[in-house]
């Protein structure tokens, strides 16, 4: 049933007009950041002993069982290794998603003002979200608890449910498993929105037929729309068992590692775009936003996407661990990306693009062009705009 709603709702959204869109994305997201900001208090209040009848935790799991945490049973310098690395696989899948900011320009009222001020705040929010969000999860709950690795389907796995469960906490619980709901419906909505843009970007570039593009009066590549929500109901096979939960794993495996490709590729598509820009001899300057510690924070990036990618599904290689289906449910991603990149410069004959030649102008308002909007904002709007 939830299920069923979820994705009626998101095929309604994603059809009306794009500014309702982001009105549910802010108000989504607002629930969200509220929902995080109270969990940081709670943390702090269960570890400090504020809840009655518990004790203070402190930095109890911090000590024991310490940092580093066994893998699988694999004890010593080896385990620990694996443990960490199987974190830092999991935390990459996590950071998924910040890069829509980028599609989201192409629809934006005001883009050379509203994407840099997207963008500088990521920063922060990572800081914020993430970061303190780990820190906080390490104080709370013991890494070795068994409800964090089991297959319940539910939220009932989240750190932050378990901490509160064992804190003795009514009725929270509830809340936060809501909370996480919302996030998760968030999520859905805009990637089905992000993937009818991609579509649309490809029936403009040629890439598919342009049936995909027809769009509605209100501008809404209808289409798309509707091709990127049929992919929806595969969410369906998460309540099967056998095969169909199978598959599931396999879709959700593909889209974690499609996640991390795109990141390298947007990394590496910013460092031919960095060349071109020097070896034509126009400034950064002439940029909206000038992206700090560059090109070393994309090459940084881009070795760093590729190496998880081929690293992520580690656990298929280890002593006894070997299965042909999570092998290649890990790595299926790759060829599906490389193959049809092949194909098409083949079958076209298309080169790659020196930096001499490429074209840095196309689309781009030059100085005097750009149009200047002054919003002004009440309290509240301001609030909402630092809030999401």
């Amino acid at each position: 049933m939830v299920i069923s709603i979820s994705l009626a709702l998101i095929l309604a959204i994603n059809l009306m007009s794009v500014r309702f869109f982001g009105e549910t994305e802010v108000v989504g997201g607002a629930v969200k950041v509220l929902c995080f900001i109270g969990l940081i208090f709670v943390a702090i209040i269960i570890t400090a002993g504020g809840v009655a009848g518990q004790e203070a935790i402190g930095f109890r799991y911090w000590n024991n069982p310490g940092p580093w945490v066994d893998y699988n049973g694999i004890t010593g310098s080896t385990g620990h290794f694996l443990g960490f690395l199987s974190a830092f696989v999991n935390a990459s899948f996590s950071f998924i998603g910040v890069e829509t900011v980028v599609i989201a320009a192409a629809e934006s009222v005001d883009p050379h003002r509203a994407i840099p001020k997207a963008t500088s705040r990521v920063t922060y929010r990572i800081g914020f979200f993430y970061i303190l969000g780990a820190l906080l999860i390490g104080l709370i709950v013991d890494p070795r608890t068994a409800d964090l690795i089991s297959d319940s389907g539910n939220a009932n796995s989240s750190p932050w449910v378990i901490a509160i469960k064992n804190a003795g906490i009514p009725a929270l619980p509830s809340i936060v498993n809501a909370c996480i709901l919302v996030s998760a419906w968030s999520a859905g909505n805009s990637y089905c929105w992000v993937g009818s843009r991609m579509i649309v970007a490809m029936t403009t570039d040629g890439q598919l037929p342009q049936v995909f593009g027809r769009t509605t009066s209100k501008g809404v590549p209808w289409v798309a729309v509707l091709t990127s929500w049929a992919f929806g109901p595969l969410a369906y096979l998460s309540l099967g068992a056998g095969g169909a939960s199978q598959a599931f794993t396999w879709l959700l495996n593909l889209s974690t590692v499609a996640g991390l490709i795109a990141w390298g590729t947007l990394c590496l598509c910013y460092i031919r775009f960095h060349r071109a820009m020097k070896v034509q001899n126009v400034s950064r300057d002439t940029l909206p936003w000038l992206a700090p510690l560059q090109p070393y924070a994309a090459w940084w990036g881009c070795i760093g996407s590729f190496i998880i990618v081929f690293v992520q599904g580690f656990p298929v290689f280890l002593n006894g661990n070997w299965s042909a289906s999570d092998f290649i449910a890990s790595y299926i991603g790759i060829p599906i990306f490389v193959l049809p990149i092949i194909g098409w410069k083949l079958w076209h004959g298309t080169t790659f693009a020196r930096a001499a030649s490429m074209d840095l102008w196309s689309g781009r308002l030059r100085e005097g062009e750009i149009p200047y909007r002054e919003v002004k904002k009440g309290v509240w709007g301001k609030f909402v705009d630092w809030l999401v």
